[in-house]
């Protein structure tokens, strides 16, 4: 595990009537990473360093009510703009105006939409394993009283379960292990998740899937290619319509590559930045 990810390079910041926790690591050029939905900033554990190494500024971010970040209040909204423009306000207060971002799962719906709409920030986008189109099914948390039994019963097993479909090793992982578990555990976080999962797929994410085709950023599509949520499909497609896109799968991977395969995975991320990160320096 990161030493960025002791507690002594974490922050907090209040945005947006929410209180988000973050890690501002380096001093190169800003590269934003954004995890997916039920786990935290520390499932970029394996490639924070490397980037480092590569003269990256590192800014990762727990998404509202997740990781260290404080459940939101009941009226704070889950919508995929809302979150969006929760993450450039802590942007904005660290004064930082140009960037690239990385989004696993959701974080990479919030990631190209910041890139849509925001698009004057971003440099270049990585999405990994993404929901591009929507959900492929309605997902668990969003059916009726869901959350509350995963909040008084099933929460532990079902994150166990989660972490055992990413076939990480117990003994090599275990702080990220023992993270994701214990983040799970705060009070009000499997009903925070059910909001999340109602609320993310708005009316503008539709609008945001309908204008792909005008979507102006370079793009790194990554995937694993054993993903038993979101068929690769679903990527190649996303490709073809992209206008400025490069696809890359990885083989023998599930839904996590940047747990799962991260060797694979930093060379593919580092290979897409690298021309970038010469020109700047």
């Amino acid at each position: 595990m990161s030493r960025y990810f002791n507690e002594q390079f974490r922050k907090t910041v209040e945005v947006n009537n929410t209180i988000l926790s973050y890690r501002d690591i380096g001093k190169g050029f800003p590269i934003v990473l954004i995890h997916g939905m039920t786990l935290s900033s520390c499932s970029y554990y394996k490639t924070v360093d490397i980037l480092l190494q590569n003269g990256f500024r590192v800014i990762l971010i727990d998404l509202p009510g997740h990781g260290d970040s404080i459940i939101p209040p009941k009226n704070f909204s889950f919508s995929i703009e809302n979150l969006s423009f929760t993450i450039i306000s802590l942007i904005q207060k660290l004064n930082i105006k140009n960037f690239h971002i990385v989004g696993h799962s959701m974080g990479g719906i919030i990631s190209l939409y910041i890139a849509s709409v925001y698009s004057r920030y971003i440099k270049k986008v990585v999405v990994i394993n993404t929901p591009v189109f929507g959900s492929p099914h309605r997902l668990l948390l969003s059916y009726p009283f869901i959350g509350e039994i995963m909040e008084l019963f099933l929460g532990k097993w079902m994150i166990r379960k989660y972490l055992a479909s990413m076939k990480l090793n117990e003994k090599e992982n275990s702080v990220a292990i023992n993270e994701y578990i214990n983040k799970s555990e705060k009070k009000g976080f499997w009903l925070m998740l059910t909001r999340f999962s109602n609320e993310i797929f708005s009316n503008e994410f539709i609008k945001m899937v309908k204008n792909y085709k005008n979507f102006k950023n370079e793009t790194l599509i990554l995937w694993g290619e054993k993903d038993d949520w979101l068929p690769f499909t679903n990527a190649q497609k996303f490709d073809i319509i992209l206008p400025s896109s490069k696809l890359s799968i990885i083989k023998n991977c599930g839904h996590n590559p940047h747990e799962e395969c991260s060797k694979e995975f930093n060379k593919l991320l580092l290979n897409f930045h690298i021309q970038q990160i010469k020109g700047i320096f």
